[in-house]
């Protein structure tokens, strides 16, 4: 069972791959949103700490 969790062929890495890349961009966007509608309804601390942004290096700076 672990050797088939850990099998690296071609086609389980590209499927990791693409599974990280997805979450990376849905948390980046759903990030966004929140620090989006904060500043729209007249909160400015997403703006004040750069989280106003769609680059998700920024977005998850703080969060190892």
């Amino acid at each position: 069972m672990i050797i088939a969790f850990l099998d690296l062929s071609p086609e389980n890495l590209k499927r990791a791959m693409v599974g990280f890349l997805a979450i990376v961009i849905s948390l980046t966007i759903h990030e966004f949103a929140h620090a989006w509608m904060a500043n729209r309804l007249g909160d400015p601390t997403p703006r004040r700490m750069g989280r106003l942004t769609m680059n998700p290096l920024v977005l998850f700076r703080e969060h190892p």
